[in-house]
């Protein structure tokens, strides 16, 4: 899936939004996620670097979430996408007890309507 949207973005192709939608959450999960050992791979020096862009990759998953629901239907890696994204931005409200999200998540503003092989 990475190598098709790099394809895609290589040749100016349509992308599909689902697969974008996944892609961008998984990498709110990794930065999210980002331990000391993971440093190691030399992409971040520390784990708080890598976690201050989680919240950058969850805006963007929104934007594309945003853009797909009102183009197009959604797809099974979108919906997944949505999930993750969802979860990834609600940790910190957990492990702080906060109620409210500072921001919207996906369907907050007007709803989203996932449809998947035709059916809702």
């Amino acid at each position: 899936m990475l190598e098709q949207v790099y394809t895609d973005l290589n040749q100016q192709h349509q992308m599909k939004p689902g697969q974008v939608i996944l892609l961008l959450s998984i990498f709110a999960s990794a930065t999210y996620s980002w331990l000391r050992g993971d440093c190691e791979r030399g992409l971040f020096s520390t784990p708080s670097e890598a976690n201050k862009q989680a919240s950058w990759w969850i805006k963007a998953t929104q934007d594309v979430v945003d853009i797909a629901h009102r183009t197009s239907n959604v797809s099974i890696e979108g919906v997944q996408g949505i999930l993750l994204g969802f979860i990834v931005s609600t940790i910190p409200l957990m492990q702080t007890g906060q109620t409210q999200p500072k921001q919207k998540w996906a369907g907050e503003h007007g709803g989203i309507c996932v449809q998947v092989n035709g059916k809702h």
